[in-house]
Parts: structure tokens; sequence; C-alpha cells
């Protein structure tokens, strides 16, 4: 991973183009907002720094893998040093073999580790970072039983395995992982499992199921966090964490999610 810090700032010399970056984020299609903000992102941060020395090479992914590899292509043709971007894994992994041909450097903003190496750099938080600073805070805060929910790919076994990991070092215990569908078939199914689980007590004494980890966001996240109170769990007495996923003003006004705690950057 790396950080802005880790970015070296070109010497300015006013009249010659020391670098070539080329920014490579979707401007139309899939995450176009979330692209154009970073496009909008990178020219301030040109204009804040009055950088003259630096040529800044646009190019639209459409936030298509096979769109991003072309047009990374035509960013080195074009003299790109440096290539920042794609976002979404799936493009990085499409656009790293080019670069890493020409040898020329990436930064990929992606949290998916398995996509770096060999030149090619991943810019944001991984799942086991998120899953560790959640469940440090969740137990310093005095929870003590947890479920995991994740969806049944390659995203939710990192989670599961970042969670045992994590759980190792704390004083919460795992009461079961459970793994949905990610089309979002058999939530109600998975949802009353955990149920069944808030309602037992392995002990007269122990309290209730205290913390459910959802691996999910948007949508998905959503729709899994109504089922709660469906199905009598009170999530006015179990906390909900949650992973980076959660980051998006679109969840923010669900009632289901009130109260809960997620892993994010700070602002």
């Amino acid at each position: 991973s790396v950080s802005p810090s880790n970015v070296a700032t070109p010497t300015r010399k006013i009249g010659t183009i020391r670098s070539s970056v080329a920014l490579l984020v979707p401007l139309t299609g899939r995450g176009s907002d979330l692209g154009r903000a970073m496009l909008n992102a990178a020219q301030l941060a040109l204009f804040d720094s009055f950088d003259l020395d630096t040529n800044l090479i646009i190019k639209d992914t459409t936030g298509s893998p096979e769109r991003a590899a072309i047009v990374a292509g035509e960013a080195l043709n074009e003299g790109a040093q440096l290539l920042i971007g794609p976002l979404f894994s799936e493009s990085v992994r499409a656009a790293a073999p080019v670069a890493r041909r020409r040898g020329v450097p990436m930064i990929g903003f992606s949290n998916d580790r398995s996509v770096a190496g060999d030149g090619v750099y991943v810019f944001g938080f991984t799942p086991d970072q998120q899953i560790r600073r959640i469940v440090s805070y969740a137990a310093s805060s005095g929870l003590r039983r947890i479920v995991a929910l994740v969806p049944y790919n390659e995203y939710g076994r990192e989670v599961a395995v970042a969670l045992q990991e994590s759980v190792e070092e704390s004083s919460l215990s795992i009461e079961q992982v459970e793994y949905f569908s990610p089309d979002g078939t058999d939530s109600a199914e998975v949802v009353k499992r955990i149920a069944a689980i808030y309602k037992t007590s392995s002990a007269p004494s122990q309290q209730p199921l205290d913390c459910v980890l959802i691996a999910a966001g948007g949508r998905q996240l959503r729709s899994l966090a109504t089922l709660f109170p469906y199905f009598d769990i009170e999530t006015t007495n179990v906390r909900l964490l949650g992973t980076e996923l959660w980051h998006n003003e679109s969840i923010l006004g669900e009632p289901a999610l009130q109260g809960g705690w997620f892993a994010a950057p700070p602002t």
C-alpha cells in the first residue's frame, strides 16, 4: 500500500514539463461519479501546488476492465511515466500487465492486495486492516460475542480469515461465520440463522449475541439490515459492525443501521 506522502513531488523547473502522469478513472459508465470527483481532486492538487512541471494525461476507463487496459496503453504511448488508477480491482488487474511490460509504475485505486506487485501498487485500506480496526474497537468497547455475515466470494473469504486472525488478539469470540449469496437470494435464510443464535444463550448468565459484522455495502447492506428487526433481532441490543463498504451516503437514512460502527479512513 502507498500513502500520499510516499509520492514524490517533481522538482519544479519553469517552462519545462518534467513528468507526465496519467490518471485512469471512469468519467462515463460505472463509477463515473467517483471518477469525476477523482479528476477534480487531481486537478486541484496540481493547482494547489502551482505545479507547472507535471503534464496530466486524462483517460476515461468507462468502468470497464477491457477499456482500462486499452487506455493504459494509450497513456504510455503518450509518454506517461506513472499511471494513477484505474478504479476497481478487476480494472487494475487488466491494466497491470500493460504497465509491467513497459516498466512503468502504476498506483491502482483498489484494496485488493492480490493485484499488487512488480511495479503495481494498491492505494486503499485492505480488508484485513479494516477488520483489525473494527474488531479492536469493538473489543475495547466491551463487546464479546460476534457473528460475521460475509459474501460467498473472494472478498468474503478474506474478511473471514482476517476476522479469525483478529479475534485471536482480542477478547471477542466468533459465534458463527455465515456466508450469503452476492445476488441476495438467500438473505432471509441467513439472517434467520443469525436470529437463532441471537435468541440462544449457552449459559444462563451469558448475554445474547452482542455484535454482528456485515461485510456488504449499498443496496445489499440495506437489504440485509432491514431483515434484522423482521426476525426479532433488536439492533438496540446488538451492535452492527461494518467494513469500508459502508462508507457511502446512501446508507445514512436506513433506520436499521442507526448506531452501527464501521471502519473507514478519517475525513
